[in-house]
């Protein structure tokens, strides 16, 4: 089970809600990253799990994902059954506004993208997804 929390910059007041670093949940993988280019703090999934046909081993809902779905879609989601009938497909993670910008690993307690303060984790879990 998955927790994000609040972060958020005492200097500049920039927030973000995020897992702060790797997080495990029931479907998915996510790595809290730090996009260059648009100075803003998310969370890429990095590991899914999809469906698959027990004969062929291929996804059920159509091709192979190039690209990870967004954060909000897989929390949003119905958990999968728990069937043998599944999968574990591997990300790099990038970036969702544009896959050509630059990312990099970001871990808490991190910087702020915008000013280069340490942001500030709330205490408790702002969501709790699987």
């Amino acid at each position: 089970m998955g927790r994000s929390y609040l972060f958020e910059c005492p200097k500049c007041t920039y927030k973000a809600i995020v897992s702060g670093g790797i997080d495990h949940g029931q479907d998915c993988t996510v790595q809290t990253v730090a996009c260059r280019d648009c100075r803003k703090v998310f969370d890429a999934i990095i590991r899914l799990r999809v469906l698959t046909s027990p004969k062929t081993s291929k996804p059920l809902l159509g091709k192979t994902p190039a690209a990870p779905p967004p954060f909000e879609e897989v929390a949003n989601r119905l958990p999968l059954p728990k069937t043998r009938g599944f999968r574990w497909i591997d990300f790099k993670p990038i970036c969702p506004v544009s896959p050509s910008h630059k990312v990099q690993v970001w871990k808490d307690p991190g910087k702020c993208p915008v000013c280069g303060s340490f942001l500030e984790r709330d205490g408790l879990p702002f969501r709790v997804w699987e």
